[in-house]
């Protein structure tokens, strides 16, 4: 069964196929080659856009069909990913826009964002996080069902690789300060103040 896996990973990297017999410095090498293969792979699949936004220059990445990265100016772009114009990436800064000047309230696009799956639960719980509300980072653990994951839901917090999209923004801390944010605590506040003032709101705790 080893040898099987081995070849059929050989062949979708269309390196050669190393016999079994082989010694293990010659299957190490090949296993190397293959991951360095996806790695260029998964590189070249990835397409970035760049645009001038409310808030400054965002860039956002797409890989196969799906987003999966937002960058602030703050932000180190991926130095391998292709500049493009997708419709795919249009439509996702036609909704940024539609956000940023409070037309829109939320995002209906493909997302893929990598992470654990820790990680997956907490976004997936902070995109449930209505428009104009805040939740704490103590309320995102309860929720995912781990009361005293608090540390660990501010790190894929931070972690998040879709910030805005997947609106961390919205995550507090239990005492009401901001705590922090990828793009500034100035950004945070500013987000957080434009949803407040389209609903005419104050902070309202929501989880």
């Amino acid at each position: 069964m080893k040898h099987c896996s081995f070849v059929r990973i050989c062949r979708e990297a269309n390196l050669p196929q190393f016999s079994p017999l082989e010694d293990k410095q010659g299957r190490e090498l090949c296993k190397a080659f293959v991951n360095a293969e996806k790695d260029r792979r998964m590189k070249e699949r990835m397409k970035l856009m760049q645009q001038a936004t409310p808030v400054g220059t965002i860039a956002i990445a797409e890989s196969d069909g799906a987003i999966t990265q937002l960058f602030f100016s703050c932000d180190t772009l991926p130095p391998d990913a292709e500049l493009a114009e997708t419709a795919l990436l249009h439509e996702a800064f036609q909704q940024l826009q539609g956000y940023l000047l409070g037309k829109r309230q939320e995002f209906s696009l493909p997302l893929a964002p990598a992470g654990t799956p820790f990680m997956q639960k907490v976004w997936q719980c902070v995109v449930n996080i209505p428009y104009g509300t805040t939740a704490s980072y103590q309320d995102v653990a309860i929720a995912v069902g781990n009361s005293r994951a608090v540390r660990a839901v501010g790190m894929a917090n931070h972690r998040n690789p879709l910030p805005i999209v997947i609106p961390c923004h919205r995550v507090i801390g239990s005492d009401g300060s901001l705590t922090g944010y990828r793009g500034g605590l100035s950004l945070k506040m500013r987000l957080l103040e434009l949803e407040h003032q389209r609903l005419g709101s104050v902070y309202l705790r929501i989880l």
